[in-house]
């Protein structure tokens, strides 16, 4: 039986999957220099969770 690619069974085949869909996503949305920081503060998950919440939505938040 074929399992979906989110599938738990698939999770080591998906993963990359899903990192390149975000980075593509984040990319679609960011100038390349917020979106190369972005892409480092979700690259390290205990950095990312001892960020605080204001200092991670500031990197969210793109320039007008």
């Amino acid at each position: 039986m074929d399992y979906p690619i989110g599938h738990r069974k698939r999770r080591a085949e998906g993963t990359p999957v899903l990192v390149k869909k975000f980075e593509a996503s984040v990319a679609a949305h960011f100038n390349p220099k917020q979106t190369e920081t972005i892409k480092k503060a979700f690259a390290d998950q205990a950095a990312l969770a001892a960020l605080p919440v204001s200092d991670f939505m500031a990197k969210l938040v793109s320039a007008a």
